[in-house]
């Protein structure tokens, strides 16, 4: 179906210059028959009001390390389950918002873990203010090499630190070490190694 409907098209729109070369390739199509449109965000979705301050109940005295996306293979939800095993005596809390998330992975204490669906109002006011930390897909899944993830956009539009796995596709637009921080992908040891860099150099 793919490859029926690449050649069939006019124009392929795509999310990443890394996606472009991909459809190339594997459907042998011309790039210059394909166009890299960033997903973003529709701002006038989102509710910005950093003047209206969350609960105090909201926080359990410890900073909040978010997660939130669908489970997927890219996702990473079994390398985030050990991370948090290995935080578990860290003051951090972990805010796990994943619609299909299974029941069999094992989180430490500390988490809150919901699968609830979270309108864009809240994820900026009630998820991504809070947060100290907003994960991005924490897999080694190959795909992550040419896709963008639509939170990494939310995160940048909060001005939220965002740790994600290590890949060409975020790395097609935000730059290491200043914009955003990556991890090893796939790596539960090394993630915790950054959250817990990142909560201690808040500053930087």
């Amino acid at each position: 179906i793919y490859f029926i409907s690449c050649h069939i098209a006019k124009r392929i729109i795509l999310e990443s210059e890394h996606q472009r070369k991909f459809y190339s390739r594997i459907f042998f199509i011309s790039e210059e028959k394909t166009i890299c449109i960033y997903t973003g965000l529709d701002e006038t979705q989102y509710f910005l009001d950093k003047k209206s301050p969350l609960p105090p109940d909201y926080f359990n005295n410890s900073r909040i390390v978010l997660f939130r996306g669908k489970y997927s293979r890219e996702a990473g939800l079994e390398v985030l389950a050990e991370a948090t095993l290995l935080l578990r005596n860290e003051p951090i809390t972990f805010w796990i918002f994943c619609p299909g998330i299974k029941n069999n992975l094992q989180f430490s204490s500390n988490c809150f873990i919901s699968t609830e669906y979270i309108p864009n109002k809240k994820i900026i006011h009630e998820l991504l203010l809070a947060s100290s930390i907003s994960l991005g897909q924490l897999s080694n899944n190959s795909r992550l090499d040419r896709t963008i993830p639509h939170k990494a956009f939310e995160t940048a539009y909060a001005s939220k630190p965002y740790l994600t796995s290590r890949s060409a596709g975020i790395k097609e637009l935000f730059v290491e070490g200043s914009e955003i921080e990556c991890f090893e992908p796939g790596d539960a040891v090394d993630l915790s190694r950054k959250i817990k860099f990142l909560l201690n150099n808040s500053k930087k």
